[in-house]
């Protein structure tokens, strides 16, 4: 490194003010100070600079101010060309280590204070804009997924219309499972009334039978009046007529309860209840 500064340090003060002492360092083979060879690179950077090869620039000034740690002038001049060459994070660094350093009236302080906020606002923009870029992508990204999705469905929905296996979509059919077992509640609760009808109607017929079969000697019936008779006649034969009919109606919506519930829509089962409803025709002789 010591030989590579050196060289630029005889090359570019051949043109500049350094021409003298370099020229005596070149007769002479004397060794140049830090602080020269420092102010050699400088000028190898500034001329960089003028050329627009920012990054170069900036590591030539870093490397002068690294032999020359008191000349702020070169970790300020580094900076500026990290500004320049859009690396704001490091030349908000480089602005920051300036400020540390110099008193409030150096008016590098200044300078180095107004790019420091330069390059904050240039970096937030920076970092927005990458915010900005991703979020864009990941909506373009759902949009997209989003597309394919509605171009599947698409494809099964006419895929399914064709007639094609196996790619028909599911159709919802939520409402069949509570409506089920709501029909099939109702068809419990009335096979259940429509029993105890028939029990009760039956047992009235079998009293009304017990009591006409009480007769006298002439086979005429002493067991019930000819009016009691009609009246639990009728009754019976009325629940009777009921409970058959709650029993029958009980039992088909129990079965199409079932069938709601165990089958699905593409399935159809045959629900026949079976009813038996009991007549009674008497004759009676008073």
């Amino acid at each position: 490194m010591r030989l590579v500064t050196l060289t630029l340090a005889c090359t570019v003060g051949l043109a500049s003010v350094w021409a003298p002492r370099v020229g005596h360092c070149a007769a002479s083979g004397a060794p140049l100070t830090t602080a020269e060879q420092a102010a050699a690179v400088s000028l190898a950077a500034r001329t960089k600079g003028m050329n627009a090869e920012y990054d170069a620039c900036a590591a030539m000034y870093l490397e002068a101010h690294k032999l020359d740690p008191n000349t702020l002038g070169y970790l300020y001049s580094a900076a500026r060309c990290e500004q320049k060459a859009g690396k704001f994070d490091r030349a908000i660094e480089h602005y920051s280590a300036v400020l540390a350093r110099a008193s409030s009236g150096d008016p590098l302080a200044l300078k180095s204070a107004q790019h420091k906020a330069e390059c904050e606002a240039a970096w937030r923009k920076v970092q927005a804009d990458k915010a900005e870029a991703a979020r864009k992508a990941e909506a373009a990204r759902k949009a997209e997924a989003a597309r394919k999705a509605e171009a599947q469905r698409k494809a099964a929905a006419l895929a399914h219309k064709a007639g094609a296996p196996g790619v028909a979509a599911k159709q919802p059919d939520g409402w069949r499972k509570p409506t089920g077992w709501a029909t099939i509640a109702v068809g419990v609760a009335a096979v259940g009334a429509g029993v105890y009808l028939l029990n009760a109607g039956s047992s009235e017929l079998a009293e009304l039978e017990a009591q006409l079969a009480k007769r006298d000697a002439n086979d005429k019936i002493i067991g019930i009046t000819y009016d009691d008779a009609e009246v639990k006649q009728g009754s019976a034969n009325r629940k009777t007529g009921l409970g058959g009919a709650l029993l029958g109606a009980g039992l088909l919506s129990g079965g199409i309860g079932a069938w709601l519930v165990w089958t699905s829509p593409g399935k159809r089962v045959s629900v026949k209840p079976y009813n038996r409803f009991r007549g009674v025709h008497v004759t009676m002789r008073f």
